[in-house]
Order: structure tokens, then sequence, then C-alpha cells
């Protein structure tokens, strides 16, 4: 098992960073899967450098058009919330930047100082993020 843990590892390390989970089909994931396996072992019939030479900058260019389209869905998604959540929420606050805010229920005590320590409770979303490197 401490193997498999390895190969978990490897995934997140790889997988994990780009996303490859929604710019893939399984057919796809399963050549890359190959690709990984046979170098690893060192079974692959062709040579390494040519295939990346090859095929990098297309396999680039590809991810990136991928990568593009994935995250322009999200941030529309990301859009067609913030403006849900306006028209649902009359007092929630839009502000230049683009931050949303809603004041749940406002404090009434003191002002805290810069030597108090205060309580906040929030929920965050961010625009998607992914990385992505070039042969």
């Amino acid at each position: 098992m401490p193997f498999y843990a390895l190969g978990v590892n490897l995934a997140k390390q790889v997988g994990g960073q780009t996303g490859f989970n929604s710019l893939l089909d399984d057919d796809e994931l399963d050549l890359v899967l190959k690709g990984f396996d046979e170098t690893i072992r060192g079974t692959g019939v062709q040579d390494e450098t040519k295939v990346l030479t090859t095929y990098g900058m297309t396999l680039n260019k590809i991810l990136q058009e991928r990568s593009n389209k994935l995250v322009t869905r999200v941030k529309e998604e990301g859009e067609e919330f913030i403006k849900g959540f306006l028209d649902c929420n009359d007092d929630a606050i839009q502000t230049e930047s683009g931050l949303v805010y809603y004041c749940m229920k406002e404090g009434d005590g003191a002002q805290p100082t810069v030597a108090n320590t205060v309580e906040v409770h929030y929920v965050s979303r961010t625009r998607f993020h992914l990385w992505n490197s070039s042969f």
C-alpha cells in the first residue's frame, strides 16, 4: 500500500494541478496513462524525445485552448452566480473591484481596534486557476 500512496502522490502533483479530469475525455486520459506507464517501465517503442518534439507544441496548443474555454465557462458561471445573488439579496453590495458582500448580522457593540481579536464568519468563492506548462 505504500507504493499505491506514491501513485496517489504523483497523480495529485501532476493531475491535481492541471485539472486533467476537466480537460481530457476518458480515451485521452487512457493515452496519457499509457504514455506514463510505458515511459516509467521503459517499455515504450517510440523515442521519448522525438514524441515530445513532434507532439509537444500541438499538445500545448490543445490544452491551452481547452483551458481557456474552461476558464471562460467558470467565469461566466461565477458572473451568473453573482447576478443571481445580487437579484435575490437587495442588501448585497458589489464594490468596484467586483467583491460582493452581504452583511447578515451587523454588530452593535464597540468598534474593534488594532489591539483586538475579532471573529468573522464568511464564505469565499474564487475564480478558477489552472496551471499550465509548455514543452
